[in-house]
């Protein structure tokens, strides 16, 4: 026979047809000296099987079971071995179980071992996975220990490259996994779905433990009142806080709804280079001759708009109503410049108009009469801002001066911040004092009054609204 290479053989179907060319097939001689005949063939593909296999061949028992050690051939998708590298297992009889200690070995091309991979046999108090380095395994040596604990309990333990140092991977009672002896969370700032829960902390406790709602619960009381959507209790709290640069939508219809959502007393928004800070929630809702229904907020800017007069010469006759300010007689426009400033900063179609009592008659240097107006853009009183009267005329018992407002009461900016009153700048009150003076409050924080033609800043109050 001559050697040669694998030759496929002729195949046929049940019609006699050849569904595969071959070498040989039906037509070819048995043997033949030229050595090409079908059992000469055959023969030449056995040696060719038996050349591929080599001493690779696993050796068999009887049944059919591995006895001898064992190469697995690393090979590409030709079938053709990769010399540079292939993996061996080395072991016993093979019953249908693995009963003695198993090597999944690491070799190169000359079979040197450069590492494995053991697993001792059933028969082993402690089953364990041991990656190792070299030649052969150590006892001794880093590996990972699937350890019982004697009531159908297993605990994971690895142990160190030397062998020196056992850790527990896990924890015997409950099997969690532990790093360096402390459990271990398996993921950080998880996103929990469904209903997680967790255990609620003592009443007492205030450590960074999660507080369940149960501990909340638990921690009401009396002296603990949650927010609010409603203007008293937005009154009553001082933040101080940025609302930006310009009243959102969100805000616009917090305050149409009349819940104030996020904003409270001494938050502001800066506009035009201007701080307009909230003084008041609902501070004119239902007042007036024709009461005011819409809800609002009052704002106060921190500084002053612009600087006029009251009056062109020291007079008050005709109270706030009848002075040069208010009607912009003798070429004044302290009023409309202030107006102009807040419909640029809020919108004319924001700015609340409401009915307000106001003085328009001064009688010896007391307001004598006054009557409902439409109020947008205007003076504060005295008690708006202080809280109570210093200079205006007030009733001795003989004279009854015209002090009717709705405006009674301290604005809640001026009552929880009074610094907030002095911007170290001089501004006037719509307060009259005297027939020559209105009242005011001077750059120092004074309570303060002067002549009507001094010039002074302009510093308002107005209401803003969604309609």
């Amino acid at each position: 026979m001559q050697k040669t290479t694998y030759q496929t053989p002729e195949l046929r179907d049940a019609n006699d047809d050849v569904i595969q060319q071959g070498a040989f097939g039906k037509n070819t001689a048995l043997s033949n000296a030229t050595n090409d005949g079908w059992i000469d063939y055959v023969m030449n593909d056995l040696e060719a099987l038996h050349d591929t296999i080599g001493d690779s061949a696993p050796t068999l028992d009887g049944n059919g079971h591995v006895v001898e050690p064992a190469n697995l051939a690393i090979g590409d998708e030709d079938g053709n071995r990769i010399k540079n590298s292939y993996l061996k297992t080395s072991g016993g009889t093979v019953n249908g179980t693995v009963n003695i200690a198993q090597n999944l070995r690491m070799q190169d091309n000359q079979e040197n071992v450069f590492g494995g991979l053991y697993v001792p046999g059933t028969t082993a108090s402690e089953q364990f996975l041991q990656m190792y380095g070299g030649s052969a395994q150590a006892e001794s040596g880093a590996k990972l220990t699937l350890r019982p604990e004697g009531d159908g309990r297993f605990s994971l333990v690895a142990k160190s490259a030397n062998g020196a140092n056992t850790y527990e991977l896990t924890n015997n009672n409950s099997g969690a996994l532990l790093w360096r002896g402390g459990e271990l969370a398996p993921k950080a700032s998880p996103a929990f779905t469904g209903t997680p829960t967790a255990p609620t902390p003592a009443t007492s406790d205030n450590s960074t433990k999660i507080a369940t709602t149960a501990y909340v619960q638990n921690n009401f009381s009396a002296s603990f009142i949650p927010v609010q959507a409603n203007a008293g209790y937005h009154n009553s709290v001082y933040r101080g806080k940025s609302l930006g640069t310009a009243v959102s939508d969100t805000q616009w219809a917090a305050i149409k709804a009349g819940t104030f959502a996020d904003m409270f007393i001494g938050d502001y928004w800066t506009i035009n280079s201007v701080t307009w800070r909230i003084a008041a929630f609902d501070y004119w809702l239902r007042c007036g001759d024709t009461q005011t229904t819409a809800h609002h907020v009052v704002i106060v800017p921190d500084s002053n708009l612009v600087s006029c007069k009251m009056n062109n010469t020291n007079i008050t006759t005709g109270a706030y109503i009848g002075s040069d300010f208010y009607t912009g007689n003798n070429d004044n426009t302290g009023r409309a410049t202030a107006i102009s400033a807040v419909e640029n900063a809020f919108g004319a179609t924001h700015i609340l108009s409401h009915r307000s009592y106001l003085q328009n008659a001064v009688t010896n240097g007391r307001q004598s009469a006054g009557a409902w107006y439409d109020s947008t853009v205007d003076l504060m009183n005295e008690h708006m801002v202080y809280g109570g009267k210093f200079f205006e005329a007030t009733s001795d018992g003989t004279n009854i001066p015209n002090v009717y407002s709705i405006d009674k009461s301290q604005l809640p900016l001026f009552a929880h911040e009074p610094s907030r009153i002095c911007n170290r700048a001089h501004w006037w009150l719509r307060s009259v004092v005297s027939g020559a003076y209105f009242a005011g409050v001077y750059g120092s924080g004074l309570a303060y009054s002067t002549g009507a033609s001094d010039s002074l800043g302009i510093r308002p109050a107005f209401g803003i609204y969604q309609s």
